[in-house]
């Protein structure tokens, strides 16, 4: 996190290989919630959120629960994603 103006953001950087359909269903809509760990985005971001969404990571299996909704909501309000195609993702 960076202070930019009077707010905090958040980048974060990731490398998939089907990039698109990856990122909604995994990590905008949630789609496979029942282990966050298929997601590190919502994983990271659920643990960074854990106070102010009241979550708590199950250990089996490895997820936020029933509060996964939060985290779906949270990200629907405030997460913004782009991505670039490389043909050279090594190089990223």
């Amino acid at each position: 996190l960076w202070p930019l103006r009077t707010r905090w953001w958040l980048l974060y950087i990731g490398k998939s290989v089907d990039l698109k359909e990856r990122i909604v269903d995994y990590h905008i809509e949630g789609k496979y919630y029942a282990k966050v760990t298929m997601s590190s985005l919502r994983l990271s971001l659920g643990c960074l959120l854990s106070g102010e969404l009241g979550l708590r990571l199950n250990d089996s299996p490895q997820s936020f629960g029933k509060k996964e909704k939060k985290l779906n909501k949270w990200l629907e309000k405030h997460a913004r994603i782009a991505w670039i195609k490389t043909e050279k993702s090594n190089e990223v």
